[in-house]
Protein backbone atom coordinates (compact mmCIF):
# COMPACT_ATOMS: atom_id res chain seq x y z
CA UNK A 1 0.00 0.00 0.00
CA UNK A 2 1.42 3.61 -0.82
CA UNK A 3 1.94 6.05 2.14
CA UNK A 4 -0.26 8.79 2.00
CA UNK A 5 1.20 12.15 1.48
CA UNK A 6 0.72 14.09 4.62
CA UNK A 7 1.03 17.91 4.73
CA UNK A 8 1.66 17.89 8.45
CA UNK A 9 4.86 16.48 9.32
CA UNK A 10 4.53 14.19 11.81
CA UNK A 11 7.57 13.95 14.54
CA UNK A 12 7.28 9.92 13.41
CA UNK A 13 7.94 9.95 9.78
CA UNK A 14 11.09 8.27 8.57
CA UNK A 15 12.89 8.69 4.72
CA UNK A 16 15.05 5.38 4.61
CA UNK A 17 17.75 5.93 2.03
CA UNK A 18 19.69 2.56 0.90
CA UNK A 19 22.15 1.30 -1.48
CA UNK A 20 20.06 -0.99 -3.74
CA UNK A 21 22.10 -4.25 -4.04
CA UNK A 22 20.92 -7.33 -1.63
CA UNK A 23 22.53 -6.12 1.73
CA UNK A 24 21.22 -2.66 1.79
CA UNK A 25 17.61 -4.02 0.51
CA UNK A 26 17.42 -5.91 3.28
CA UNK A 27 18.67 -3.96 5.85
CA UNK A 28 16.29 -1.50 4.73
CA UNK A 29 13.10 -3.59 4.94
CA UNK A 30 14.07 -5.12 8.72
CA UNK A 31 14.29 -1.24 9.89
CA UNK A 32 11.13 -0.35 7.69
CA UNK A 33 9.65 -3.22 9.77
CA UNK A 34 10.35 -2.68 13.11
CA UNK A 35 9.52 0.82 13.12
CA UNK A 36 6.37 0.33 11.45
CA UNK A 37 5.73 -2.34 14.36
CA UNK A 38 6.75 1.24 16.90
CA UNK A 39 4.12 3.26 15.30
CA UNK A 40 6.75 4.85 12.63
CA UNK A 41 5.66 5.96 8.86
CA UNK A 42 8.66 4.73 7.18
CA UNK A 43 9.07 6.12 3.54
CA UNK A 44 10.62 3.18 1.45
CA UNK A 45 10.83 4.13 -2.56
CA UNK A 46 9.23 0.66 -3.30
CA UNK A 47 6.82 0.64 -1.34
CA UNK A 48 5.34 4.15 -1.48
CA UNK A 49 6.31 5.44 -5.14
CA UNK A 50 3.66 4.41 -7.40
CA UNK A 51 2.80 5.73 -11.21
CA UNK A 52 3.84 9.22 -12.51
CA UNK A 53 7.46 11.03 -12.00
CA UNK A 54 9.56 9.20 -9.34
CA UNK A 55 12.31 11.44 -9.72
CA UNK A 56 10.31 14.54 -8.17
CA UNK A 57 8.44 12.54 -5.68
CA UNK A 58 11.71 10.73 -4.44
CA UNK A 59 13.23 13.85 -3.71
CA UNK A 60 10.02 15.63 -2.50
CA UNK A 61 9.69 13.12 0.12
CA UNK A 62 12.58 13.76 1.80
CA UNK A 63 11.80 17.47 2.82
CA UNK A 64 8.01 15.47 4.19
CA UNK A 65 9.83 13.34 6.71
CA UNK A 66 11.26 14.40 9.93
CA UNK A 67 13.94 12.03 9.86
CA UNK A 68 16.34 10.81 7.57
CA UNK A 69 17.93 7.45 7.44
CA UNK A 70 21.18 7.19 5.37
CA UNK A 71 22.18 3.12 5.70
CA UNK A 72 25.52 1.96 5.69
CA UNK A 73 26.53 -1.38 4.54
CA UNK A 74 29.44 -2.08 3.31
CA UNK A 75 30.41 -0.78 -0.12
CA UNK A 76 27.09 1.82 -0.10
CA UNK A 77 29.74 4.68 -0.64
CA UNK A 78 31.71 3.43 -3.77
CA UNK A 79 29.82 4.89 -6.39
CA UNK A 80 29.11 8.23 -4.82
CA UNK A 81 31.61 10.42 -6.60
CA UNK A 82 29.02 10.37 -9.67
CA UNK A 83 27.22 13.90 -8.60
CA UNK A 84 23.93 12.06 -10.51
CA UNK A 85 24.13 8.84 -8.28
CA UNK A 86 20.61 8.57 -6.60
CA UNK A 87 22.44 7.34 -3.03
CA UNK A 88 24.28 10.56 -3.02
CA UNK A 89 21.67 12.59 -4.04
CA UNK A 90 19.09 11.41 -1.26
CA UNK A 91 21.64 12.59 1.03
CA UNK A 92 22.35 15.94 -0.31
CA UNK A 93 18.57 16.50 -0.44
CA UNK A 94 18.36 15.97 3.23
CA UNK A 95 21.07 17.65 4.15
CA UNK A 96 19.93 21.13 1.96
CA UNK A 97 16.51 20.69 3.66
CA UNK A 98 18.16 20.42 6.92
CA UNK A 99 16.56 17.18 8.45
CA UNK A 100 17.38 14.76 11.28
CA UNK A 101 20.43 12.78 8.98
CA UNK A 102 21.22 9.37 10.85
CA UNK A 103 23.63 7.39 9.60
CA UNK A 104 22.64 3.90 10.44
CA UNK A 105 25.46 1.28 10.32
CA UNK A 106 25.24 -2.17 9.16
CA UNK A 107 27.66 -4.69 10.98
CA UNK A 108 29.09 -5.27 7.39
CA UNK A 109 30.70 -1.97 7.81
CA UNK A 110 34.31 -1.24 9.08
CA UNK A 111 34.09 2.06 9.63
CA UNK A 112 37.69 3.15 9.23
CA UNK A 113 37.89 1.64 5.90
CA UNK A 114 34.42 3.29 4.48
CA UNK A 115 35.95 6.76 6.07
CA UNK A 116 39.34 6.31 4.09
CA UNK A 117 37.85 5.28 0.70
CA UNK A 118 35.21 7.95 0.68
CA UNK A 119 34.94 10.13 -1.68
CA UNK A 120 35.87 13.35 -0.95
CA UNK A 121 32.34 15.29 -1.69
CA UNK A 122 30.42 12.48 0.74
CA UNK A 123 32.87 13.08 4.12
CA UNK A 124 30.34 14.90 5.55
CA UNK A 125 28.57 11.98 6.04
CA UNK A 126 30.54 11.31 8.78
CA UNK A 127 29.84 14.61 10.70
CA UNK A 128 26.69 13.34 12.31
CA UNK A 129 26.31 10.94 15.08
CA UNK A 130 25.71 7.18 13.87
CA UNK A 131 23.56 4.54 15.13
CA UNK A 132 24.56 0.83 14.68
CA UNK A 133 21.71 -2.18 14.05
CA UNK A 134 23.70 -4.94 15.15
CA UNK A 135 22.08 -8.38 13.79
CA UNK A 136 22.52 -10.29 17.44
CA UNK A 137 21.40 -7.20 19.37
CA UNK A 138 18.88 -6.04 16.22
CA UNK A 139 16.01 -5.30 18.95
CA UNK A 140 17.75 -3.40 21.46
CA UNK A 141 19.51 -1.30 18.73
CA UNK A 142 16.18 -0.27 17.31
CA UNK A 143 15.37 0.63 20.81
CA UNK A 144 17.84 2.40 20.81
CA UNK A 145 17.53 3.94 17.24
CA UNK A 146 14.25 5.42 18.55
CA UNK A 147 15.20 6.73 21.50
CA UNK A 148 18.20 8.82 20.85
CA UNK A 149 18.29 9.61 17.48
CA UNK A 150 14.36 9.55 15.93
CA UNK A 151 12.74 10.68 19.54
CA UNK A 152 10.01 13.52 18.52
CA UNK A 153 12.79 16.06 20.10
CA UNK A 154 15.43 15.40 17.46
CA UNK A 155 12.39 16.17 14.53
CA UNK A 156 13.20 19.06 12.94
CA UNK A 157 10.43 21.74 11.54
CA UNK A 158 9.11 21.11 7.78
CA UNK A 159 11.24 22.14 5.51
CA UNK A 160 9.94 24.64 3.42
CA UNK A 161 8.64 24.43 -0.14
CA UNK A 162 10.16 25.94 -3.23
Amino acid sequence: MARQSNPQMSAKTVFGSYRRDAVGKAFARSIEGALTQCGYDVFLDVDSIDAGDWETRLLSEIPSNAHFLFLLTSGALDRCQDPKDWFRREFECARESARNIVPVLNDSVDLAAMKASCPPDMSSVFIYQAAELRHRHFHADIATLITRFISAHQAPAPALRQ
